[in-house]
Parts: C-alpha cells; sequence; structure tokens
C-alpha cells in the first residue's frame, strides 16, 4: 500500500477545529470561532489518550503558563483554580466556579496583548477540561482571546461545538504543501520534498512528520530513498490508536497486507476466508 493512502486512511482527510474569535483558522481539521481576532501570546495544550481519565489536565495544560497571575484573582477564583489545576487541597469547585475564574485569569493576561489558546487533539481532552472550555470559548466576544482548538471529522470527545463556527481545512495543494516542508524542513533537497509532497498528499501531518523520519544523507539525497517512505514515531502512534480500535479480524488482515506488502487483493481475499467459523483465527465479522 502507498505511503499515501496509508497516510489518507490513518490521518483522515480534514479535521475540525473549534474556537472562540472573530474567525478562526486551523491546519489539518475543522474549525469553530467566537470572540475577536487575536495575534500575539499563545497558551497551547494537547489532548493525549493516556489523560483523558485525569480530571482539569487539559486546563492545567494551558494556564500553567499563568499559575503566577491566579494569586492576583479574588479569593473564590483563586482557590477554586487552584485546586482545580493542582496547585492546593480543598473540595472539588463547582465547574461554572471554574470556568468563570479561568475567564476572569485569560482576561488578566489579555491585557498587555492579544492571547491565542490553541488546544490539538480536542477529542482527547479530559472531561472537566472539555467543559470548561466550551463554557469558556462562548464567552470571548469583545475580549483579545482567540480559541482555536483542531479535531478530527467525525471524531468523538467531550467538547460541545454546537453554536462555535466550523471550518474545514481540505488537503493542501502541491504549492501549499512544498511551502509548508520547505518552512518546517528548509535543508531537504528538491527531489526529496517532491516525494514527500507525492506520499503525504496534501495531509499536513505527514508533511510535517515524513521528513523527521529520514537520514541525513537521505534528506541531502546522497542515499536513495526506500519504495515507501518511513512514517516516524508520530504517525506510526496514529496508527497504532487508530488499528487498536479496529475489530481483531479487521487488523489480522491488515497485519497479512503489511507483512505481505504487494497491495495484492488476492492475498487479502484469501486471508478473509481462512478466518471463516471453525478456523483458528475465528468468525469473520458481517
Amino acid at each position: 500500500m502507498a505511503a499515501g493512502a496509508r497516510i489518507r486512511r490513518a490521518a483522515g482527510g480534514g479535521r475540525r477545529a473549534a474556537g472562540g474569535g472573530r474567525r478562526a483558522a486551523g491546519g489539518g481539521r475543522r474549525a469553530a470561532g467566537g470572540g475577536r481576532r487575536a495575534a500575539g501570546g499563545g497558551r497551547r495544550a494537547a489532548g493525549a489518550e493516556y489523560e483523558t481519565d485525569a480530571t482539569y489536565s487539559g486546563l492545567n495544560q494551558l494556564l500553567l503558563p499563568l499559575h503566577e497571575d491566579i494569586e492576583a484573582l479574588d479569593d473564590l477564583y483563586r482557590q477554586s483554580l487552584q485546586v482545580a489545576l493542582g496547585f492546593g487541597t480543598g473540595p472539588p469547585p463547582q465547574r461554572l466556579v471554574v470556568a468563570n475564574a479561568t475567564l476572569a485569569l485569560l482576561r488578566r493576561a489579555s491585557v498587555q496583548q492579544p492571547l491565542v489558546l490553541i488546544v490539538d487533539d480536542l477529542p482527547w481532552i479530559d472531561r472537566a477540561s472539555a467543559m470548561i472550555l466550551g463554557l469558556v470559548a462562548r464567552r470571548l466576544t469583545g475580549t483579545g482571546i482567540t480559541f482555536l482548538a483542531a479535531a478530527r471529522a467525525e471524531s468523538g470527545g467531550f467538547f460541545e461545538r454546537t453554536g462555535l463556527p466550523t471550518h474545514e481545512v481540505l488537503p493542501l495543494d502541491d504549492r501549499s504543501a512544498r511551502q509548508l516542508v520547505g518552512f518546517r524542513h528548509p535543508g531537504l533537497v528538491w527531489s526529496v520534498v517532491h516525494r514527500v509532497v507525492t506520499a503525504a498528499q496534501g495531509n499536513p501531518l505527514a508533511l510535517l512528520e515524513l521528513p523527521t523520519a529520514l537520514t541525513g544523507p537521505q534528506r541531502a539525497a546522497l542515499e536513495r530513498l526506500p519504495e515507501i517512505l518511513p512514517l516516524g514515531q508520530r504517525l506510526e502512534a496514529l496508527f497504532a490508536a487508530r488499528v487498536a480500535g479496529l475489530p481483531s479480524a479487521s487488523r489480522r488482515l491488515l497485519l497479512i497486507a503489511a507483512l505481505d506488502g504487494t497491495g495484492d487483493l488476492a492475498v487479502l481475499q484469501r486471508g478473509r476466508t481462512s478466518f471463516r467459523p471453525g478456523h483458528a483465527g475465528g468468525p469473520w465479522p458481517r
């Protein structure tokens, strides 16, 4: 299977982004927003599967750089945020109070310069943080704050996007793809850039990640590139997460395809029939 096809299936075309701001634009996903357009200071968080059960872990990532400013909030807001973010102890604060405290903290930080809140892999943000961010994103009108979050199309998660403008980011055209690769990987020779762009087929994440798996001689075209470009750790992790959610029979077929390496559909058909009821592989799901 060609690298481009594998990337499309794993990274899944467009994504969604949800954001607060008069306009919001994202890369490789869909976007939603409200509030005013902001530029300047930025705060980032990224959802992670292993943190989905850690309450307020996403909010902790986003607000950690502002932890010193929490002391300037009034007592109720300060105590609520300190407990929610793990800086203090006490009974669990009410989520509406945490949302208002978060908004007060962000408003204070945006006085000196406009503020951009960026959340990647939104579906993996923990439930408590997703609820707070959803409340905050709808209350940014008239502030110097923009909220921009990214999620794969049709993905789940706890963030409520209803009412927020969305933008679906389609695959990049070749010219834009070359510009992106050249910006992030300026040392690549033209022939290698062309190969990466062809393999990625407009997927922004693939355009950024494929060059990282190449050796120095490969990046300089001093060594021949493999027929199928290596994916690198981030793309491999993405594939692994998506494959893990498939039925066991589907995972077996993917394994057969990977081991065969020819792309011959007849091999997969033979593999499919080998999983009939009564065979060691178990029944094939219908």
